[in-house]
């Protein structure tokens, strides 16, 4: 928010955004992978799919560990809702809305 000069909503789109063009760049690179004979093709596909199987793994832990949503990450994984903190430069506090 500080860096962009930006409320917390257009910091939570600016983020989103940035995630949105993470995954398609992803997606181009796989698509974009040629194929090789044998072993060395099936290699590369082992490859991608463990990159694909971190992100997930990385996403579902952030729902499963209390890092980063407390006791609420089952509740917050099947809604997509979020409490979220508000910063105005001192102290993070919870914010209203």
């Amino acid at each position: 928010m500080k860096n962009h000069k930006t409320d917390l909503q257009g910091a939570i789109d600016h983020i989103a955004e940035l995630s949105g063009q993470r995954v398609q760049n992803f997606l181009q690179a796989k698509a974009e992978v040629p194929l090789w004979d044998g072993e060395t093709n099936q290699n590369v596909v082992n490859y991608i799919r463990g990159l694909e199987d971190w992100m997930a793994g990385t996403l579902y832990w952030s729902f499963l560990s209390k890092r980063y949503f407390g006791e609420k990450g089952e509740e917050v994984k099947r809604c997509g809702l979020v409490q979220l903190l508000h910063f105005d430069g001192g102290r993070p506090r919870a914010n209203a809305a």
